[in-house]
């Protein structure tokens, strides 16, 4: 199979990934923060090690980075604990629906408003322009889709974190397809909430994401405080859930096999990070500059845009027909469908095809597994008449 789905998951792992999470399993079947014996607080000093880790990847402080179970959950825990009842929150027609859902339900329970942005044209990016022009004297968050799993677009991050600490805004990020495929900073863009996915660009396992917190949450005036309550390892005489970070964000037990994964990962990605840039953009590249010059294919994905992520549509077919082509007859998984961002496809017309087909491309994916997908979609799509 040729695997060209890595915006939904990195389909290959590095050996270390794999290593890590079997040793894990094999030696690390045990509770850390809770007990005192020397296996527990050697597990301890492993997940801080991986904390460190991720914190220099996105330049925070250890001690405000939060593991979840994956980017859904930690944008729903920077959405839910950082409520405003009675404001305003912007975001735009990029997002996912981890932070729709959370907007509308919060919207139908009278708690906010929100209001979504739209890039000047079809293929555009998100700036501090657009935000800008949503501006409301009750709104206090901008949560903004860094790279669209749609079209892969790359919003402009640097100006909405610029506005937003202008006029004292919370920013919410969802790095889910970017972090580990850009540089992230969360200090330099004024990024107050971070929210990654820990098994795509991190190549770690499915299961494990995290919430990378700035001081300058505080520094506005703004707080979270947990959405979920159970034991945390502190404060244990207290019926009261602690507020400390980042264990009063973390209750329950764990994941512990995949969090040192994901610390492989991160650490992989780190000694790679330019050469997978280089390998991805130079496919990416290839890949667009083919469907581009290919009768009946309609783009979706704007020239020199190289993060990977790919979208087009046969004309005449489905999106769903054509990933069942491909798959079938080809051997090559791509995706297809709205890719959880309805208001994407709303705003690019694609509802008629069912959505969009994606092809996303790994650091694992070769020049000649594209030429292969690229052979294919030139087939079928000189089928139509």
């Amino acid at each position: 199979m040729i695997y060209l789905d890595n915006a939904a998951t990195s389909g290959k792992k590095p050996t270390e990934v794999i290593n890590a999470n079997i040793e894990a399993l094999t030696h690390y079947s045990i509770n850390p923060n809770r007990s005192a014996y020397k296996r527990a607080l050697d597990l301890s000093y492993k997940i801080y090690r991986v904390r460190a880790s991720v914190a220099d990847f996105f330049n925070a402080d250890v001690e405000r980075i939060i593991f979840t179970s994956g980017a859904t959950a930690a944008l729903n825990l920077s959405i839910l604990g950082s409520l405003k009842v009675g404001g305003h929150i912007i975001t735009s027609v990029y997002e996912h629906n981890s932070v729709l859902r959370v907007l509308e339900q919060l919207k139908q329970q009278g708690l906010i408003e929100y209001c979504v942005v739209e890039p000047s044209t079809k293929m555009g990016i998100i700036s501090a322009k657009q935000v800008s022009e949503k501006l409301k004297s009750n709104t206090y968050m901008v949560a903004l889709n860094h790279i669209s799993n749609v079209t892969g677009v790359e919003n402009d991050v640097s100006s909405v974190g610029k506005f937003c600490t202008s006029h004292n805004l919370l920013f919410l990020l969802d790095a889910a397809q970017s972090a580990g495929h850009v540089q992230i900073d969360i200090q330099k863009s004024g990024i107050d909430l971070l929210a990654v996915a820990g098994h795509k660009g991190l190549l770690g396992p499915q299961g494990v994401g995290v919430l990378a917190l700035n001081k300058s949450l505080e520094a506005k005036g703004y707080s979270l405080t947990p959405i979920s309550f159970g034991g945390t390892g502190t404060l244990g005489e207290s019926l009261n859930q602690p507020q400390n970070l980042p264990e009063g964000f973390e209750s329950g037990t764990l994941n512990n096999p995949g969090i040192l994964a994901l610390g492989a990962g991160a650490e992989y990605v780190k000694q790679n990070f330019l050469k997978f840039q280089s390998h991805i953009k130079s496919l990416a590249k290839h890949t667009l500059e083919n469907l581009a010059h290919t009768t009946n294919v309609i783009l979706y994905t704007p020239k020199n845009t190289y993060g990977g992520v790919i979208s087009f549509n046969i004309k005449g077919l489905e999106c769903n027909a054509v990933a069942d082509m491909l798959d079938t007859e080809y051997g090559i998984a791509v995706r297809a469908g709205l890719h959880c961002a309805p208001l994407t496809h709303s705003f690019l017309d694609t509802l008629n095809f069912g959505g969009t087909v994606r092809a996303s491309i790994g650091w694992h994916n070769t020049l000649a597994e594209i030429n292969t997908f690229l052979h294919a979609v030139k087939t079928i799509a000189n089928q139509i008449s």
